[in-house]
């Protein structure tokens, strides 16, 4: 199930929780909106205020059917929601009206410190996909997904939450061994 289904799922849920899980999603991108937003001249207070107004929109798009497709996830897209509306603000102020936004500069190449962390990343979610059965799908619902200990148990069939963390951790350790060695062959650390 792909990420947009997960959120209009979550969005159209009656479940007990839904509401602990929009503020998750809503919690997830606000750090990084809030200061793209502050990039520009914009007072925290109002950055959070468009923020909000963003979300909602984002919201009222799913709920009407509006949105049926992610190019490139949720994140993208409420920024992009979040500069329109950022521009707008500034127009309506006057204070910058030809404001340019970050996204319209060349992207800056990277750093052979930023090329030699992608390396590194590369390489741990590579050995994790390599892991065999249930460490593999521990450590992606774990990490990558940001599911609760409970929420795992249940989708791997495991006893209870107890059993997955100790097998997370089991997972974690050797990862770790494999990480180590597989970087020293590779001159990384």
């Amino acid at each position: 199930m792909d990420i947009l289904n997960k959120i209009k799922e979550l969005f159209s849920s009656t479940q007990r929780d839904a509401q602990k899980q929009i503020t998750d999603l809503y919690n997830t991108y606000k750090k990084e909106c809030i200061n793209y937003i502050c990039k520009n001249d914009i007072d925290r207070m109002t950055a959070e205020e468009i923020y909000n107004d963003s979300f909602m929109a984002m919201y009222k798009n799913l709920k009407e059917k509006k949105l049926t497709e992610f190019t490139s996830g949720p994140g993208p897209y409420l920024k992009i929601i979040c500069r329109n509306k950022a521009y707008k603000y500034l127009g309506k102020q006057e204070r910058f009206p030809e404001t340019v936004f970050p996204d319209d500069f060349p992207e800056i190449p990277d750093t052979d410190e930023q090329k030699e962390q992608k390396r590194k990343d590369e390489i741990a979610l590579a050995l994790v996909s390599e892991m065999g059965h249930p460490c593999k799908e521990i450590l992606d619902l774990y990490y990558l997904q940001r599911k609760k200990m409970r929420e795992i148990a249940e989708a791997i069939n495991f006893k209870n939450e107890d059993s997955v963390e100790s097998k997370k951790y089991k997972c974690m350790k050797t990862l770790l061994e494999m990480l180590r060695e597989k970087l020293k062959k590779e001159g990384l650390i």
